[in-house]
């Protein structure tokens, strides 16, 4: 595990981090992590079709556009 690994698991607790690592998707994540994930996947993978509409899906799931900036 590298150094943002180790960091992660001692953020979410270990359980947790290796549901992450099997699949994000279903681990048991707050809905504000699990929209971010959503939003960069997009805005990494599909940069072309990352739009306002997904930015609104991760504020009403309570990320704060400085946080989704951040990120």
């Amino acid at each position: 595990m590298g150094s943002h690994g180790a960091v992660a698991s001692f953020a979410l607790g270990e359980e947790v981090w290796d549901a992450v690592v099997a699949d994000w998707r279903t681990a048991p994540l707050r809905p504000e992590l699990r929209a971010t994930l959503v939003f960069l996947e997009t805005l990494t993978l599909r940069p072309d079709e990352l739009t306002r509409a997904d930015a609104e899906a991760a504020y009403a799931a309570g990320v704060s556009p400085q946080a989704l900036r951040d990120a």
